[in-house]
């Protein structure tokens, strides 16, 4: 329902609106979207066949990749807005969030391959050197840097991975960074950033979201 639904309200060209009104709809009903499995189940209910059928072959797919990271109810919506836009509207969205994409202070290694991945999968496939390649130049400079002082280069795309998840794990700076998390936002009316202490934000975020 709320995957289809918002949709015809808001129309194909507003997705910023129908992100919010998703995300609020969660935020009210936070008790029971506890988890990203729940939020990701309940919207396949709602889906029809063929973009049911399609989810199902991109969670295959990703899930033949061997990556620990389980996919979010986030990763659903990004896949499901790709499927309204025309083909090669799609391709340039792909690519240009791929292009755009350079780890933040706050994704691991491996989330940030995850993140890059799922975009991969809308693009013409790269060869295995090209990944490297990508990876290599989007994470943070200071694992690069680390990088550098191996004598050997990995051979593919899964030793360059772990070696950077080692590299990073053996980093306090970034442990404490991945530890803090991703700076929380909301949008809308509900909260105003620039009044941490305003009452009518705190009883919302406590209470009325129920």
């Amino acid at each position: 329902m709320m995957v289809t639904g918002t949709r015809s309200h808001f129309g194909q060209e507003n997705s910023r609106k129908r992100k919010d009104a998703i995300r609020h709809m969660i935020c009210k009903y936070y008790g029971f979207y506890r988890t990203e499995d729940r939020k990701i189940n309940d919207a396949k209910l709602y889906l029809d066949a063929r973009v049911k059928q399609k989810w199902l072959n991109f969670v295959a797919a990703y899930e033949k990749c061997d990556v620990a990271t389980p996919l979010t109810f986030d990763d659903m919506l990004s896949h499901l807005e790709m499927q309204i836009n025309d083909p090669e509207n799609r391709r340039r969205m792909a690519s240009q969030r791929f292009q755009d994409a350079y780890q933040k202070e706050w994704q691991s290694i491996r989330e940030f391959s995850k993140y890059l991945e799922d975009w991969e999968y809308y693009l013409p496939a790269y060869t295995e050197e090209q990944r490297m390649d990508n990876l290599r130049s989007k994470v943070l400079p200071e694992i690069r840097k680390e990088l550098l002082q191996y004598p050997q280069y990995p051979q593919d795309y899964d030793e360059l991975l772990r070696r950077m998840q080692t590299i990073e794990e053996n980093m306090p700076e970034r442990r404490r960074a991945i530890r803090k998390g991703k700076p929380v936002r909301f949008t809308g009316n509900r909260y105003n950033p620039n009044k941490p202490n305003n009452r009518q934000n705190e009883r919302w975020l406590q209470g009325d979201r129920m």
